[in-house]
């Protein structure tokens, strides 16, 4: 009996307390006055200015570098002495380094004070016409177009980069010719052994660095 009293008491004042929330809600809400035309007070903006300068980069020699220092051996466009320098390592046949040389050569194209440094890293095992492309772009360089090929290689990649190697070596060629190259020399230029070794110390210099992906 106790029990059912105690639960007819909870109740009645689990209920009462319900009631009284409702009812306060209700008065609040009641309360409220509606505005339709809300005065804003007109608070001014404040004022902000800002000013352009100009940053030149500074060098800071006692700095260690993350890679070998630019030298006469390597490829490179743009003034020596330039500001800014940047090394790309890539292979001529990834779709990331073709999208990176992109953007490179418009930077190098609009900024006159950029050296653009480019160091072969062929994937060589990864991608069937890695080798051949770089000693393709080593072969042009012996006529003094190098970055012929390296642009050439870059802006007619959908025509090659599917084609089996043997068929790349004649497409090469063929629009070698059509850049103003001597066919004949830069074949003979692919297959020397001369190139070969310069390729190869380029890849073995690359490798050293652990260097985890391209670009």
């Amino acid at each position: 009996m106790k029990k059912k009293l105690y639960l007819s008491i909870l109740f009645a004042i689990i209920v009462w307390m319900c009631t009284a929330c409702a009812s306060t809600a209700q008065t609040q809400a009641t309360l409220s006055p509606i505005v339709e035309n809300p005065v804003i007070p007109d608070t001014p903006t404040p004022a902000f200015s800002c000013s352009a300068f100009s940053a030149e980069p500074t060098s800071v020699p006692e700095t260690s570098a993350l890679f070998p220092p630019v030298t006469s051996a390597d490829i490179s466009i743009g003034p020596a002495d330039a500001a800014v320098t940047i090394v790309s390592y890539c292979d001529y046949q990834t779709e990331g380094c073709k999208e990176m040389a992109s953007v490179l050569s418009r930077l190098v194209a609009e900024q006159n004070d950029l050296r653009y440094v480019f160091r072969p890293l062929p994937l060589i095992g990864v991608t069937d016409k890695a080798e051949r492309s770089v000693l393709a772009a080593l072969a042009a360089d012996e006529q003094g177009k190098f970055w012929e090929m390296h642009t050439l290689l870059y802006t007619r990649h959908a025509e090659w980069i599917n084609l089996p190697p043997a068929d790349f070596d004649d497409w090469v060629k063929r629009e070698a010719f059509n850049a103003g190259m001597d066919a004949d020399q830069l074949q003979a230029a692919m297959n020397s052994e001369e190139t070969a070794n310069r390729l190869r110390s380029m890849y073995e210099a690359a490798r050293q660095l652990v260097i985890p992906a391209v670009p």
